[in-house]
């Protein structure tokens, strides 16, 4: 007789909030989505632990970020051990550093002068300058720029 055929439980979905890329100003980050039922188990970059399941079919995970490119791999498991992957990458910046400058940058008249160009922004286009994530670049990111000036 024929081997049973191994299921593999689809990929684990990202929350709408989390998307591939994203530029975020804190160094830590609530990674979280739904997952099959038929997934007993979810691993962020191979390991289980610090995961907690809200439902049973939602994962979450609070993660450590460090300046630069972050990228997490997402493995759900099934009681069988079949798995399937999906990967987010995250870039943290310095609180102010809307330039992507990176590192030691200290915040200055470049990022003024850019966070001033994209004044009144909304929505996706805002996202790399907005620096409190409410969605538009306003009044609050000039304060958090200006708040790390040239620190």
């Amino acid at each position: 007789a024929p081997a049973p055929a191994v299921v593999i439980p689809p990929a684990p979905v990202f929350d709408a909030s989390l998307t591939d890329n994203m530029i975020v100003y804190k160094d830590t980050l609530i990674l979280n989505g739904t997952k099959s039922s038929s997934a007993t188990s979810i691993e962020v970059n191979g390991s289980a632990q610090g995961l907690t399941y809200p439902l049973n079919v939602t994962w979450m995970k609070t993660v450590s970020l460090t300046l630069g490119e972050n990228v997490f791999s997402i493995l759900a498991k099934n009681s069988a051990g079949a798995s399937s992957l999906v990967k987010l990458t995250v870039v943290y910046r310095k609180m102010g550093d809307i330039l992507g400058l990176g590192g030691a940058v200290k915040i200055g008249d470049r990022h003024l002068s850019k966070l001033l160009s994209v004044w009144n922004l909304v929505g996706a286009a805002a996202a790399p300058y907005d620096l409190n994530r409410d969605g538009k670049i306003n009044i609050f990111d000039l304060s958090l720029l200006l708040a790390n000036w040239v620190k």
